[in-house]
């Protein structure tokens, strides 16, 4: 189990985000922020549970992010060793959920040496700047131009190297308008719109020492399109060339086999591992095509009949093209219990035309929160 340690405060004070912010830093300001915003709203919840300062919170995370500041600066003057605490491990949290969290995971075939030459490269690009200074509000972000990746961490854990990149995206967001307030529209039952958002993303180059593969995350928090995920790994890739000459372009491991293996959970590793299957697609040896889906909290779709059904009137001559599982997964404090997501895009088109069809090139991955969670999906991902 992932663990975000926590520390109990003194209560007593009621928030009050009108408070002049002296004691906080701007470095210190932005943690905060950014744990509140970007992290899952559910955990942030369960966090002020746990602090005993439900008080502080609002239906709004902008609101319940300026209260939270306003309360712990003034914590920090009459509890400032407690405080300090909090605000490392917030940062610990944020710094692994922006690094990993929702991600397109495109992996390529590495070696030792390779690896420390794009580490050797990308390490003297590193700001001078703690990776914290460059979280961006909301209001930051609206009034910010669209930016290439910019370099603004590097970290360690276990055999994994990471460096994670900064910058500003647009997104389309579909928004419900209502009919009534836009002349000539008014009969309409339903009227949608397209929004053009911009939002702070993070991508990461990761080197997997164990794995031998070096791994470009994309982050499609708010957008799955495949096509979005591969036009931004067109960027990190030009980093990597021009900085340490290591050319991946068209070198991405193509994944498809993997999913018969996730499957049918038979082999080493996928044996040993503990997962359940709520997304599955495959193929009858007739051409009928099956595709089933529930959440992620309802029990395996391999055990329910209709898959049963589906196998059976195959006569078990079937091939997967899709899937994803999910982990249980619980950080220890605050008790905050998840589940962590993978899917394999694979298609029919590629299931029934071969290699020459398509390249099944991503991994999607979801709530990854820590680096034991990307160890868990580093096993599936051979």
């Amino acid at each position: 189990m992932s663990q975000l340690p926590i520390i109990g405060l003194n209560t007593s004070k009621a928030a009050n985000s009108t408070n002049l912010i002296d004691a906080l830093n701007s470095e210190q300001q932005r943690v905060i922020n950014g744990f509140v915003t970007k992290m899952p709203w559910a955990l942030v919840k369960e966090a002020f549970k746990y602090f005993e300062i439900d008080d502080v919170g609002s239906n709004q995370k902008v609101k319940t992010a300026e209260n939270l500041v306003s309360y712990l600066n003034s914590e920090i003057k009459v509890n400032k060793s407690e405080t300090l605490d909090l605000l490392k491990d917030l940062r610990f949290q944020l710094l692994n959920n922006i690094g990993f969290g929702d991600k397109g995971i495109y992996s390529y075939k590495s070696n030792s040496k390779q690896m420390k030459a794009v580490d050797s490269a990308l390490s003297t690009l590193l700001p001078k700047k703690d990776f914290a200074t460059f979280i961006k509000s909301e209001s930051e972000v609206t009034n910010s131009k669209v930016s290439k990746p910019k370099l603004v961490s590097r970290d360690v854990g276990g055999k994994v190297t990471r460096f994670i990149f900064s910058s500003i995206k647009t997104i389309e967001k579909t928004t419900k308008l209502d009919p009534a307030n836009h002349e000539g529209l008014e009969t309409f039952s339903k009227l949608y719109g397209k929004e053009i958002i911009k939002k702070q993303y993070f991508d990461s180059i990761t080197l997997d020492y164990d794995a031998n593969k070096i791994r470009i995350m994309i982050d499609n928090s708010d957008n799955e399109s495949l096509d979005f995920s591969a036009f931004y790994r067109q960027e990190l890739i030009k980093i990597i060339k021009k900085e340490a000459g290591v050319d991946l372009t068209s070198k991405e491991d193509d994944v498809f086999h993997v999913v018969t293996d996730v499957c049918e959970q038979k082999k080493l590793p996928y044996s040993t591992l503990r997962y359940s299957v709520h997304e599955l697609n495959f193929v009858s040896i007739e051409g009928t095509n099956y595709k089933e889906k529930k959440s992620p909290s309802k029990p395996d779709v391999r055990k329910d009949a209709f898959h049963s059904a589906g196998e059976k009137g195959a006569n078990g001559n079937i091939s997967f093209y899709r899937v994803g599982i999910n982990f249980n997964k619980q950080l220890v404090k605050p008790d905050y219990k998840y589940k962590l997501i993978l899917t394999i895009p694979g298609t029919f088109k590629r299931c029934i035309g071969g290699n020459a069809a398509e390249k099944i090139d991503i991994f999607i991955i979801k709530s990854c929160m820590s680096y034991d969670d990307y160890v868990t999906i580093s096993k599936v991902m051979v």
